[in-house]
């Protein structure tokens, strides 16, 4: 099951590699583009419809 999981989320959403390296990087980037300041605990990052990298908050 566990591993259906990813498997299911690259057929249906995005075809590319899920690399752990590749999306720190990538959060990364984003922290320094945008500013970063050390999130609340109620802070989480996640992907849009487009892919696209986002932070937000949880309520």
């Amino acid at each position: 099951m566990c591993k259906k999981i990813p498997e299911q989320y690259t057929m249906d959403v995005d075809s590319s590699d899920l690399n752990s390296e590749k999306l720190e990087k990538e959060i990364e980037e984003y922290e320094r583009e945008n500013g970063y300041k050390q999130p609340s605990s109620h802070t989480k990052y996640f992907l849009d419809d487009n892919g696209v990298l986002r932070q937000g908050r949880i309520d």
